[in-house]
């Protein structure tokens, strides 16, 4: 992921090298992220305790704030000692060291060399961390509390996706799922830029589904602003969104709503401006040429423990005959004969439920796909083309593992609100209505 300049930057960049005050003095560090850990625990509190008034049952006062304190517990225990193997973190690492780079870089010292930054987005979540750091000061539990909140508020857009689509006792079953699933909490507590993919998917998930229900303007302007998010975040989901807008507008435009017209132009000009921008770095062909492709996937490969088969694509033909066996591979691995140390046979484990979920929630598309269409066409098409790219170019089974988890939380909306699961597997949910009296 980065290109490291050798006169720059040390050959290891690891805690034991840049950040050896914090085993010397842990609290002036860890000052600042615990004050915003406190300080967004109580919004949390406050914030839902206020909107849930209607709901008696109040669901999420109590599993939004649960789900952040096991986050936050998972961020502070990983900044005193290493949870998982430093091979699993080096790019946390990286952002880290990078972000203080930054921030010093700001308050005058010597600047940043752009060479560093191997692509837009590593450049663009380098600089979100150097500017919490020139603010709040050098503290790598600030970043992971700040992903930490954001891990909470995908539990919340989950919440409310399956409250749309079927009910709230459904929802609150999908919440808690999502809530406590070990690599969604993991993930969401590290500096790693996981933790606003997954919330900027979230809301473009549910934007669509209240914008296709016909919803008004804000909720599309609420969806844009989410696939721009999404974009500067990580590419490669962004970019889908923008790209499967234009004839999914389209589309709608034919059935009368002429609306959907004027939106699919709109998408069109954004994806005309994103490949202008790449044609002019020189990198939109390289997308185009599937020895490119086949070199991405290389490359993501290359410090990997344990990686996807060798896949070489000679032309776009290989791509088509190959995708499918690439995708299922990358939904279904880990494997359990895959494991070389603990954390991959966790991994493993956890990874039967995960297939469980993408059993379940495929029926649960189809159905959903036969009674509320237009609400999750959008979506549907969405997840299917962000689970097609990762089996594209993904090439190591735990960075792999990881991007999956992205698009593992609507199939468990796909399950909770296609087949009314666990409550029941027969009809959908409906409001209870009281009886005619005869």
């Amino acid at each position: 992921m980065w290109t490291l300049v050798n006169d720059m930057l040390p050959a290891k960049i690891g805690p034991d090298l840049y950040l050896p005050f914090l085993a010397a003095a842990p609290a002036p560090r860890m000052l600042p992220g615990l004050v915003l850990f406190l300080l967004f625990l109580i919004v949390l509190v406050v914030v839902e305790r206020g909107a849930d008034r209607a709901d008696k049952t109040r669901r999420l006062v109590w599993l939004l704030p649960c789900a952040f304190l096991v986050r936050g517990g998972v961020a502070i225990a990983s900044t005193f000692t290493a949870l998982v193997p430093p091979l699993y973190t080096l790019d946390a690492e990286s952002y880290d060291r990078f972000g203080w780079l930054i921030a010093e870089a700001w308050r005058g010292g010597p600047p940043v060399a752009p060479a560093l930054f191997e692509s837009f987005n590593s450049k663009a979540y380098a600089y979100w961390c150097g500017s919490v750091y020139y603010w709040l000061g050098y503290s790598p539990l600030s970043m992971r509390v700040i992903n930490c909140l954001f891990g909470a508020l995908l539990v919340k857009n989950i919440f409310q996706c399956v409250s749309a689509l079927s009910n709230k006792r459904a929802a609150t079953r999908a919440a808690i799922v999502v809530a406590f699933l070990p690599s969604l909490v993991f993930w969401s507590s590290q500096n790693f830029r996981d933790g606003l993919v997954f919330y900027g998917l979230s809301e473009v998930v549910y934007s669509s589904i209240r914008w296709g229900t016909g919803g008004n303007g804000l909720w599309f302007l609420r969806m844009a602003l989410a696939m721009a998010f999404t974009s500067v975040m990580r590419i490669s989901v962004g970019a889908p969104a923008l790209a499967l807008s234009v004839p999914f507008f389209v589309k709608r435009a034919r059935w009368g709503d002429r609306r959907w017209l004027t939106l699919a132009t709109f998408c069109a000009m954004g994806l005309m401006l994103a490949a202008g921008i790449y044609f002019f770095r020189g990198a939109l062909f390289g997308y185009l040429d599937p020895h490119k492709l086949s070199a991405l996937r290389g490359r993501l490969a290359a410090n990997g423990a344990t990686n996807f088969p060798a896949l070489h694509y000679e032309n776009w033909l290989d791509v088509l005959i190959y995708l499918p066996y690439a995708t299922g591979y990358y939904l279904l691995a880990p494997f359990p004969w895959q494991r070389a140390n603990p954390v991959q046979t966790l991994a493993s484990v956890e990874n039967l439920f995960v297939v469980v979920a993408l059993a379940l929630g495929s029926v649960g598309t189809v159905r959903l796909w036969r009674k509320q269409r237009a609400r999750v066409s959008f979506a549907i098409f969405y997840i299917a083309a962000l689970a097609l790219a990762g089996g594209l170019v993904e090439g190591n089974i735990g960075t792999g593992y990881r991007h999956k988890m992205q698009i593992i939380p609507y199939f468990v909306v796909w399950t909770f609100a296609g087949l009314n699961w666990p409550l029941t597997m027969r009809r959908p949910f409906t409001a209870r209505t009281p009886m005619k009296s005869v």
